[in-house]
């Protein structure tokens, strides 16, 4: 019996390498790599029964497999997730997709000890690599090899570090201003990331001033601070990932000692919308002009308006609401902005005011909202 599947497995192989590669197209091609593939597992079933394992269902798992992977693999995985009780769709679809994810988070953490602990990891990242599939022909393979710890741990160079895309936020500040900076971050198996920030100002041992995480491929976060004292610091914006690998960018940000004049407006000096109207607010600020040297004369240009973060309120919010959307950073040829953008909405007729604050200024602007 075993020198007949011998046979077949080099008859196929000489098939293979017979036919004329130049007179096929790709997807030619790929329809035999998928006969060969299917042909090969039928052998391997074969030799699993031939070596005294029984007539039962097994598949060997030999790539790695992510969210957005298109590949015959994924119809045994299911079948395997089925078979633990973390499947429950019927389909013949071969994308690996969130819920297939889902399952092999589930799967993971099934066999926590044996999967995640030996590379320091406490939840599923929906990643089917090295270990995973370790665990996978352990239990479902057509060969079976005996596993050992060895065998089953992660190899950490499959492991590919996090991607930091852009961190946007102001390089210049005022002792108390608050500035926002937004970190857009990937991680290319698509686990969730962890972000931590140290701003350059901590006492003694630096640790992160914040930490968050998701479960989307590209996330984006923002972190708001403020700073007590005037100089120059460095600040890191750290990105790791589950299985402990961490990235960092790095930015320069001068404090200056707090405006102390100047002025705040808002643009624009009125606003007349009607109900389910709405218009856009923001903030500006008109710096002073700084004074000439005592006893001289000098020439000196008024500095240019900046928009601003402020914090905006309403006097009576039966009349308009504000809308928030995500911070976000634009960059002008006057000014980079990084912050909130704020809308009024008309609610009903009336007239009221939008309150504006920011860094102690504060400015007023009339609204009036009609049918």
């Amino acid at each position: 019996m075993k020198k007949i599947i011998t046979i077949t497995v080099v008859g196929l192989l000489i098939s293979a390498t017979i036919s004329p590669v130049f007179a096929r197209t790709a997807d030619e091609i790929r329809a035999e790599i998928k006969e060969i593939e299917t042909k090969l597992t039928m052998l391997r079933k074969e030799l699993a029964s031939v070596e005294g394992q029984g007539n039962v269902w097994c598949y060997n798992f030999e790539q790695n497999m992510r969210i957005g992977d298109k590949n015959s693999q994924t119809g045994d995985l299911k079948e395997v997730l089925r078979r633990e009780g973390l499947y429950t769709q019927k389909d013949a679809r071969t994308d690996f997709d969130e819920t297939l994810a889902a399952g092999v988070t589930a799967f993971q953490e099934k066999y926590r000890d044996e999967i995640l602990r030996p590379v320091g990891l406490s939840s599923g990242t929906g990643y089917v690599g090295k270990g995973t599939r370790a665990k996978l022909n352990a239990l479902y393979g057509c060969t079976r090899p005996p596993v050992s710890d060895n065998t089953i741990k992660e190899d950490s160079t499959t492991n590919q570090p996090p991607v930091i895309k852009s961190v946007k936020g102001p390089s210049r500040l005022s002792v108390g201003e608050a500035g926002s900076w937004i970190i857009e971050a990937y991680d290319p198996e698509r686990a969730s990331l962890r972000y931590s920030v140290t701003w350059g100002d901590e006492q003694g041992n630096i640790s992160p001033s914040d930490n968050r995480s998701g479960a989307t491929n590209t996330q984006t976060t923002t972190f708001t601070y403020s700073y007590a004292r005037a100089g120059s610091y460095t600040v890191y914006f750290m990105v790791s990932d589950n299985a402990g690998q961490e990235v960092k960018s790095s930015m320069t940000i001068q404090v200056g000692e707090k405006i102390a004049n100047g002025s705040l407006y808002l643009i624009s000096d009125s606003m007349n919308i009607r109900v389910g109207q709405a218009q856009a607010v923001e903030a500006h600020f008109s710096p002073a002009m700084p004074p000439c040297p005592s006893g001289m004369m000098c020439a000196q240009v008024m500095p240019q308006p900046y928009r601003v973060d402020a914090r905006f309120s309403v006097e009576n919010s039966s009349i308009i609401s504000l809308k928030y959307a995500t911070s976000k950073c634009v960059s002008t040829s006057v000014y980079n902005y990084c912050g909130t953008y704020v809308s009024a909405e008309g609610k009903q007729v009336g007239t009221t005011k939008i309150m504006a604050n920011w860094n102690g200024f504060s400015a007023t602007m009339p609204v009036s909202v009609s049918q």
